[in-house]
Parts: structure tokens; sequence; C-alpha cells
């Protein structure tokens, strides 16, 4: 099957998906709709034919998660991450360098509805006098859940890397997503999309293919004050193995204070599209400082 195949028919699933969702009732019925919010010990649920209709949490099946009156302060969150980071920059394009990183994330989450968020990053090296490696990102991200474990996203990035000689990397990519476990100590949920991208790097001309997107992220605080992160990103331009593009980034934070916390970072990104004279693997190893409110 072609990947233009394979891309549409992964799109219609995704469809399939966003446009239903199945609520079991105690009494054994069920409805399927679309569940448009939860709020103060109620689901209201839009029904093709009944239309919009209200129904208490106490009438659901057990095993659909529910939000308590005295827990709706959950419903909406915000929240936003800064973090500055110095450490090593190893295996990059042609050299290995010290570095800095500055990161910003801003995130507005409605629980088992809808959340917004936004990553911006950028990197710099310098040897000497001379900036050796400058790198810049940001990734906006939206995504609307069809139950309490599957939802779906819409993702755009854009990426510059003087280093690898990428003058801008634009990429929008959907998809569906499906949580194994949201608990504050456990957090973990795999992803599948498909979308397109274009890529400049400096000398060469434009390209642009369509791309699989599949994501495994885990955050796990096996402690109090300390967490866990991982966030797995594999992306086969036009389904060829050959092209793919692979990334990786995982820290270990610890607690200081309220609001504060020390990070280790280790980032990796293997690119088997990079030019003969670039190397395909690039390595990050950074010691941070991160502010969360």
């Amino acid at each position: 099957m072609s990947f233009k195949k394979t891309a549409v028919l992964l799109l219609l699933l995704i469809y399939c998906l966003a446009t239903a969702e199945t609520i079991k009732l105690k009494d054994g019925t069920e409805l399927r709709g679309t569940i448009s919010s939860r709020t103060n010990g109620m689901t209201r649920f839009l029904h093709p034919l009944l239309g919009r209709i209200a129904i208490p949490d106490s009438a659901l099946a057990d095993r659909v998660k529910t939000v308590e009156e005295n827990d709706s302060s959950r419903i909406s969150t915000l929240s936003r991450r800064f973090s500055i980071t110095a450490g090593w920059n190893f295996s990059h394009g042609t050299s290995s360098l010290p570095g800095g990183r500055l990161g910003l994330e801003w995130n507005k989450n409605r629980l088992w509805i809808d959340e917004w968020d936004l990553k911006i990053n950028a990197r710099i090296a310098k040897e000497g006098a001379s900036v050796i490696d400058r790198a810049g990102s940001a990734v906006l991200r939206y995504g609307r859940s069809f139950s309490t474990q599957f939802y779906g996203f819409l993702r755009a990035s854009v990426e510059h890397d003087k280093n690898s000689v990428v003058e801008y990397r634009l990429q929008p990519t959907a998809g569906a997503g499906f949580w194994f476990s949201d608990s504050t100590q456990l957090k973990t949920f795999i992803e599948a999309g498909a979308g397109w991208y274009w890529l400049s790097r400096t000398g060469t001309n434009q390209k642009n293919d369509g791309v699989l997107q599949f994501r495994f992220s885990l955050i796990w605080s096996p402690f109090s004050g300390v967490e866990l992160r991982t966030d797995n990103y594999l992306f086969p331009p036009g389904g060829k193995l050959e092209r793919l593009r692979f990334e990786t980034k995982n820290s270990i934070a610890l607690k200081l204070f309220k609001k504060h916390l020390f990070t280790l970072n280790y980032d990796l990104v293997l690119d088997k599209s990079a030019p003969a004279a670039i190397n395909e693997i690039s390595g990050y190893f950074f010691l941070g400082l991160e502010w969360r409110s």
C-alpha cells in the first residue's frame, strides 16, 4: 500500500474517532454522539437525534471517569514553564562544543475536553567570537478529547538549525492518541498521525513530502519532588525508513522550591536525510533550572 493511501486511511480513522463517542449508563443504555463538556457533576452530550442533552455523572457507568463538584477546579488549568540550561552539544552537525538553551512553554487544559500547548526553544553555542551553532523551534499543538482515553490532535512545528544547515523545516500533522495512564504519579500515552513537511537546507533545493508521525511519552514521579520524563518522536518521510528522523528528549527534574526545579536533560536526534557532510546523530547534554506556574 502506498504512503498516500496509508495517510488517507489514517486520517479517515481519525475522523471516525473524532465524530463518535459512546456513553454507557448504569442501566445498560448506550448513547452515541459527542461529549461537549463535563462540569458540576453533569456530562453534556450532543446526540445526532436528541440534540444537546445533560446527563448526571451519577447515572454513568462506573468505568467512566467523572469530575465531582468539589473537584471542578481541575476542569480548566493554565500553566507556564520557563527553563534556562547550560551544557554540551556533542556530535552535532560538524562540531562538539559548549552551549546554552532557553525554553518557554504555555499550556491551557480543560480536563477531558481540550488542550492548547505552545513550546518555544532557542539554542546557541560560540567558539571564540564566532557563533557556531544557532537553532530555534516552535511547536503549537491542539488536542481534543473523544473520551477519557482517546483524543485527536493537530500539530504544527517550525525549526531552524544553523549547524545542520537547516534554514527551515515546517511540518503540520494531525492524528490520534491514547492515554494508558493519566494519574499524578504516572502519565503515559502513544500517538500516531500523518502530515506534510517542507525542508530547506543551505545550498540545496527545497524538499517536501508526506510524513508519518509516531510518539511515545512517559512522565513518572517515583518519589515526591522527583520527575522522570521521556518524549520520543519517529518521523518516516514518505513512509521511507531510509530517510527517517528520530527525536528523543529525556530529563530528570528535582524540586528545589515550590515552583523551581533543577533539571538534567539529554536529547538525541537521528536524521537519516542529513547531507553527507553533516553527522546523522546530534546529541545535547544540559544542566539547568526550571520555573513552573
